[in-house]
């Protein structure tokens, strides 16, 4: 694979008509849309794949994970945005749109495990992270379901709902349990 100038990629990042999958620098894939793309980095590397719509034109970066990557991964993967900071010290969120609502989103800082701010409702101010998502739902596969798919309420509220599934939820469960009982088992 020969390397793509960044900023190509990021022009066409603009466009918002690709499907990116990113390759985070821990081993771990993340996708926004499209197929798992098999393929090992370095410890510091990260993969971006696209590909077009009309799956014709593919187009990566595959390089070091520098500030300005981190920067643009930000911005594509967030709803909303930080728009300053207020007298306090304390950033200033912005929401963004959703299918059904209007709220702050930063998968980024989800998938980063951060204490970062990666949710904020529509009709509350209280932001969440990671940390909260996991205390609310107890295991991460979960978590990871309940954050990828609440878009307007509070986590909780969209955490009560699934349990409302019987069938979906305990088949969650029992997911996050076979994950548990192989993780435990490699140790």
């Amino acid at each position: 694979m020969d390397n793509v100038k960044f900023n190509k990629i990021n022009t066409m990042l603009e466009k918002k008509r690709l499907i990116v999958d990113t390759i985070l620098p821990n081993g771990n894939i993340f996708q926004v849309y499209g197929r798992k793309v098999p393929l090992e980095l370095g410890k510091d590397e990260i993969l971006i794949f696209k590909r077009g719509m009309d799956q014709k034109e593919t187009l990566f970066y595959q390089g070091l994970y520098t500030k300005e990557v981190k920067r643009v991964l930000d911005e594509m993967l967030t709803i909303g945005g930080i728009t300053g900071i207020d007298r306090y010290g304390e950033p200033i969120y912005e929401r963004g749109t959703t299918e059904q609502g209007f709220v702050y989103k930063n998968m980024w800082a989800y998938l980063n495990h951060s204490d970062e701010v990666c949710y904020i409702p529509e009709l509350s101010d209280d932001p969440y992270c990671y940390r909260d998502f996991m205390n609310i739902c107890g295991y991460e596969k979960v978590a990871d379901e309940v954050f990828s798919t609440v878009d307007w309420q509070s986590p909780e509220a969209y955490f009560n709902e699934l349990q409302e599934d019987e069938d979906y939820y305990n088949q969650l469960i029992k997911d996050s349990r076979k994950e548990i009982t192989v993780d435990e088992r490699s140790r």
